[in-house]
């Protein structure tokens, strides 16, 4: 099964990491405000982009214990 059909609940009950759509989602925000937490250090997120180093667009994911906080 693909991370991005996992729902919010079910990536956190298998120690997954989110993304930033799901849990935007799952707060009922927009993407973009998940996104900027990010970008300000307020949401711990990795950036699990091979591309980026190459100009290439950052892809997030949230682990489960930056959820706890």
């Amino acid at each position: 099964m693909a991370m991005s059909k996992l729902s919010y609940q079910e990536a956190l009950d298998r120690g997954r990491c989110v993304t930033p759509r799901q849990l935007a989602q799952y707060l009922g925000v927009d993407q973009g405000k998940v996104l900027r937490w990010i970008q300000n250090g307020e949401l711990n997120g990795i950036n699990v982009s091979e591309t980026q180093r190459f100009g290439g667009r950052p892809r997030w994911r949230i682990p489960p214990d930056a959820l706890k906080e």
